[in-house]
């Protein structure tokens, strides 16, 4: 992604940020669904 935002577009260096930016968000968004489903609450160790 910060790839192509540095290559695709005019943003150069904040095209990483934003990248950055993105994948903190999208993580984020991963995790709270996976702790709204409830499977971590039965997983075995």
């Amino acid at each position: 992604m910060a790839y192509v935002l540095t290559r695709s577009s005019d943003l150069g260096v904040y095209g990483v940020r934003w990248a950055l930016v993105a994948g903190v968000v999208i993580r984020a968004i991963i995790f709270a669904v996976y702790f709204k489903l409830g499977r971590w609450k039965r997983k075995q160790i």
